[in-house]
């Protein structure tokens, strides 16, 4: 696998906080796609979203029977289609043991995207509250991705800090 450059964002000490992504994956010193955690939970949330994602696109009767009836059938079929997508790209990622940062930005600017359409038309009863278990699942999702994070670049992140 060929090597990118290195990436020249200095901080206002002017000390590099952003090196060379080197073959494998592994950026400015850290391994996130090696970490079993990461390629488990890429494969889990991916999963779930190509589930969920697919169920509106095989099956829109018990898809409305369970979140309720819909007004614009092609919207929902679209969004489930571009889940499904995001679900597959994370257990293709999670099952290669190639789970990158911007793997882990997918997954989590996904899970915090439908938290934040799900939870204020879920309270304004524009969307059946069923959709909150779902707000539930996007942030133990967030909350593992964290923790996945502190474990591969938590040191890094520390040092760079007292630089």
């Amino acid at each position: 696998m060929a090597r990118l450059p290195n990436l020249p964002a200095e901080t206002t000490s002017g000390r590099h906080v952003i090196q060379e992504t080197h073959e494998g994956g592994e950026v400015g010193g850290h391994k996130l796609e090696s970490s079993f955690l990461a390629s488990g939970l890429s494969v889990a949330q991916g999963a779930y979203y190509f589930g969920t994602g697919v169920w509106p696109l095989i099956d829109m009767d018990s898809f409305e029977s369970v979140t309720g009836p819909k007004t614009d059938d092609w919207l929902v079929k679209t969004v489930g289609g571009l889940v499904a997508i995001i679900g597959s790209v994370l257990v293709m990622t999670g099952l290669r043991r190639r789970v990158t940062p911007e793997t882990a930005v997918l997954a989590v600017g996904s899970a915090g995207g439908l938290a934040a359409i799900e939870i204020p038309y879920s309270l304004k009863g524009r969307i059946s509250a069923i959709y909150l278990l779902d707000v539930v699942a996007e942030f133990f999702i967030v909350a593992l991705w964290y923790l996945v994070w502190r474990r591969s670049h938590g040191k890094g992140m520390e040092r760079l800090k007292s630089d």
